[in-house]
């Protein structure tokens, strides 16, 4: 059974809310530097954040936090993995964006900043995962890792564990998106997921096809493909399908690859049987 998040960090030992308020601190608490000016981390990033190449149009730290909608409390009310992932996320890519700025000159401790959070991402059972220069955090599946690593394409690679990020949730779209993908990638592996897992193979292909993946199953006009059981399908409970078939996805791509496993241990069990 599937420990929820609590268990993991009483487990780990884990106070998430302490450590928010210790990296809350990190950032925004004020200091003198060496020139003895009252100044904080946040606005040392501020400094600098012109020249960090992630800002897109913004010519501030602050327009940037309202662009995005970044407002991160010291108490927060609705407290929650979520909110202290994505502040996690905040904190770290514009360490590691002073840094990139600054280099030998940085007078903030950045490996410090970026090591706490690592540290503690881990300890919660989350990985962080980069593309395109960016760093954010999801959750540590050990299965989406795995097939991640048989997945060429690098960026169907990286989608595969970004889907469980906390910002997929409620994105029925995005998570199609990703399944849709999937699926094109195992349609070349059609046939070998049928002659190791013919249920799977066929349970999977059937969902790809009638539950608005692969095809307009929502359209009343298109009489081949409309399914009117989907069409009046709440969200949420179409977005927990999608989670169950992204599960499904993962498990095909395993089966698949263990094919040359079986045969290895097939090759084995002979070569012991000869040497009794």
């Amino acid at each position: 059974m599937r420990r929820n998040f609590a268990q993991v960090l009483e487990n780990a030992k884990i106070d998430l809310k302490k450590e928010y308020t210790k990296l809350f601190t990190l950032l925004y608490a004020t200091y003198k530097d060496g020139t003895n000016n009252t100044t904080s981390v946040y606005e040392k990033f501020s400094e600098v954040f012109s020249q960090m190449w992630f800002r897109g149009t913004a010519i501030s730290l602050d327009e940037f936090d309202e662009e995005h909608g970044f407002y991160f409390e010291e108490q927060p009310k609705d407290f929650n993995i979520d909110y202290f992932i994505s502040f996690c996320e905040y904190f770290y890519n514009l360490s590691v964006g002073y840094m990139n700025v600054m280099g030998y000159l940085s007078d903030v401790n950045t490996t410090f900043i970026t090591q706490q959070i690592d540290k503690i991402i881990s300890l919660i059972g989350y990985k962080s995962i980069e593309q395109n220069g960016f760093t954010v955090f999801t959750e540590r599946s050990p299965s989406a890792i795995a097939v991640s690593e048989i997945i060429e394409d690098e960026n169907l690679s990286y989608k595969t564990i970004y889907y469980n990020h906390h910002s997929m949730k409620g994105d029925i779209e995005g998570k199609k998106e990703i399944i849709l993908k999937l699926a094109n990638c195992l349609e070349s592996k059609r046939k070998a997921l049928h002659s190791v897992n013919p249920t799977l193979e066929d349970n999977l292909f059937f969902i790809f096809n009638n539950l608005n993946i692969r095809h307009n199953n929502i359209d009343s006009s298109d009489v081949k493909n409309y399914r009117k059981s989907v069409d009046d399908m709440p969200s949420g409970k179409l977005e927990q399908w999608y989670d169950e078939t992204y599960q499904m996805c993962l498990l095909a791509f395993l089966e698949i690859e263990n094919i040359a496993r079986r045969q290895k241990i097939a090759d084995l069990k002979k070569e012991l049987e000869r040497t009794k």
